[in-house]
């Protein structure tokens, strides 16, 4: 009897339970997935002139440039910036919406994309079994009306998409992606000492951008004389680059470099505003921040650029000094005996060794004459002492005629080390060691490091 009225209890209580739960999100769990997965592909479809795409690599920091274009039945045209046949072959490619824990995109043919995750060292340079560490597969992570922002599976570096116009689309299509990045590079080569003023603590600061490989820097000079700077990968795109985040100096974010013309580059900031790319006579940066034995730079030189009679250095064009004479005198000097100058340099070896360094032809046969001075480099003044020749070997004190008054002109200082400002507008980097006798009178050539 006991028993049965337990059962009958259950039945009961089962009778009473409410089959429909109210649902947390109203909707069940596989209409969510379905929906977000729609949105996403509803979203690439609705860039009919297709998809400006820009990716970070771990590897080394440095970011890509790709034009996309999706269609419905799951494919993919992509350009690349990865080399100049990327740049105007199309690659096409198969690509799918699904979800895992998220809705994804994921690149399931080999295209452009896959180059950078390519296990192959001999593929794209990077480890064996990590190429470059980037990813195929990518969480979506959210869009508005003109862009889509995804971020890769396993390294977690987002893909940034924009949408392209009619005539970007064409500009890709047309082959004209190869050129576009030429000319940017092209007015990175020809202008020098590129910055972008920012009104910050009361003044317009100037914040100084330099390019090296796919990775951009951004460095200022504060008024209390600290430097602020930030370094971004970037990848190109068919009006400038755009960075795989953002630059952030002084407040402001830099999201791209754009290429009006030929000689007009201007920086876009997060809410569209422009400033005008300018360049600056000399670096940024002081001259003693860059110039000693163990900074960016620590030679002067000037060279020739081939074997023999064609090999006599030259100095760089657009600068005026009475040391050009000097210069003059000892290339003639040398000359004269059959034997050609095609290196003159002034190099910090150490922090108290100086030295100067003659590299020259007899016949085929090339020869270092080289001498070594102590110096002393305090509030930008060098000072030389100490003069020892025929450093390396004994061709300094063989060639001390040829070499002639130019040993007098070096022990002339002290001097004064600076940049040095030159007319022509496509001139290297010039640093200087000016007479604090006679600033008109100084060494200049080119800046390296040895």
């Amino acid at each position: 009897m006991n028993k049965l009225l337990y059962f009958i209890l259950l039945v009961s209580l089962a009778g009473c339970v409410k089959h429909d739960v109210d649902l947390v999100f109203d909707q069940l769990p596989e209409e969510r997935m379905k929906e977000r997965n729609a949105e996403l592909q509803n979203k690439l479809l609705e860039g009919v002139n297709g998809w400006k795409g820009f990716l970070r690599t771990s590897a080394a920091g440095s970011g890509y440039g790709f034009y996309m274009n999706f269609n419905s039945v799951g494919e993919v045209v992509m350009y690349a910036d990865w080399n100049n046949d990327a740049a105007i072959t199309a690659k096409n490619s198969t690509y799918r919406i699904l979800y895992v824990m998220n809705t994804q995109l994921s690149f399931d043919t080999y295209n452009y994309i896959s180059i950078m995750q390519d296990p192959q060292t001999s593929v794209n340079g990077g480890t064996t079994g990590n190429g470059l560490q980037s990813d195929i597969e990518f969480e979506y992570i959210r869009s508005s009306a003109d862009t889509v922002i995804l971020r890769g599976k396993k390294y977690k570096n987002y893909l940034y998409m924009m949408k392209a116009s009619a005539s970007e689309a064409a500009q890709y299509n047309n082959g004209e992606y190869k050129t576009a990045i030429a000319n940017f590079n092209t007015f990175f080569t020809t202008h020098n000492n590129n910055y972008i003023l920012v009104n910050a603590e009361g003044s317009d600061l100037k914040v100084g951008f330099s390019i090296a490989g796919k990775i951009a820097t951004a460095q200022v000079k504060k008024a209390d004389n600290s430097i602020a700077s930030d370094t971004r990968g970037f990848g190109y795109s068919i009006d400038g680059i755009y960075f795989t985040d953002a630059i952030q100096i002084l407040g402001v974010k830099i999201i791209a470099l754009k290429l009006k013309d030929a000689n007009t580059l201007v920086a876009i900031d997060d809410s569209g505003k422009e400033y005008a790319v300018l360049q600056n006579p000399t670096p940024l940066a002081d001259f003693v921040d860059m110039f000693g034995s163990t900074k960016t730079y620590n030679s002067i030189y000037c060279y020739g650029t081939a074997y023999p009679s064609t090999a006599v250095a030259t100095l760089p064009t657009g600068v005026t000094s009475n040391y050009n004479s000097e210069f003059s005198g000892l290339i003639s000097r040398f000359s004269s005996t059959s034997r050609y100058v095609d290196t003159v340099e002034f190099r910090l070896s150490n922090s108290t060794t100086a030295l100067v360094r003659i590299w020259y032809w007899s016949g085929s046969t090339h020869y270092l004459a080289d001498a070594s001075f102590t110096y002393t480099y305090a509030d930008n003044t060098i000072t030389l002492t100490n003069y020892t020749p025929s450093v390396s070997n004994t061709n300094w004190t063989t060639r001390i005629t040829q070499i002639g008054s130019f040993l007098t002109w070096l022990q002339s200082g002290p001097f004064k080390a600076d940049w040095v400002v030159s007319s022509t507008p496509s001139s290297p980097t010039l640093g200087g060691l000016y007479k604090t006798s006679n600033a008109s009178d100084f060494m200049y050539g080119r800046m390296r490091k040895q």
